[in-house]
């Protein structure tokens, strides 16, 4: 469970820095010690103005990697898929990447979620983590879906569905 171990060694790392008593929004110090709204704004290096893009396709990315994660976990422990999809869907944690690659991935038709690529995906991984290192701000979920989506490329070839990451554990 590649991305679920990466976030437990984030929250142990910004456990182990103070940050247990607070809520998990107070792991964003993990990244960033002092306030949000201290970090300078930095261009980025492509020239654009598009940081809200840039971590919203890597968001996307991440939450592709994390539906089929979870849906091959659930499918490990016999959950019924139906039920699991209604138990996620009312979670605070649900995302709208689950809910658009779910029934592609159950069914084993990932061709037909609408997520893009995993070339474009992995473009955007790309995009984000080379920002991050000149941001110095770690990525550890980008580099691990980074990963799985690499995995899975290689496995089914670029041009396919993101959704093909669901491969990875089948």
């Amino acid at each position: 469970m590649p991305l679920s171990s990466t976030a437990e060694q984030i929250y142990f790392s910004g456990v182990n820095q103070g940050f247990g008593p607070n809520d998990d929004a107070g792991m964003v110090r993990f990244y960033h010690p002092e306030p949000v709204k201290a970090v300078d704004k930095v261009q980025l290096a492509n020239g654009q103005d598009d940081r809200v893009g840039v971590i919203t396709r890597m968001l996307v990315a991440i939450h592709i990697c994390a539906a089929a994660e979870a849906i091959a976990f659930a499918r490990h422990l016999k959950i019924p898929l139906d039920q699991f999809y209604e138990l996620v869907n009312a979670a605070a944690g649900a995302s709208a990447m689950f809910r658009k690659c779910f029934e592609a991935m159950r069914d084993g038709k990932p061709e037909n979620a609408k997520v893009g690529s995993l070339d474009t995906n992995i473009a955007s991984l790309c995009e984000a983590i080379d920002e991050a290192q000149l941001a110095k701000c770690p990525l550890p979920l980008a580099n691990a879906a980074l990963n799985q989506m690499l995995l899975a490329k290689r496995r089914e070839g670029g041009e396919k569905s993101a959704a093909y990451v669901i491969s990875n554990w089948e």
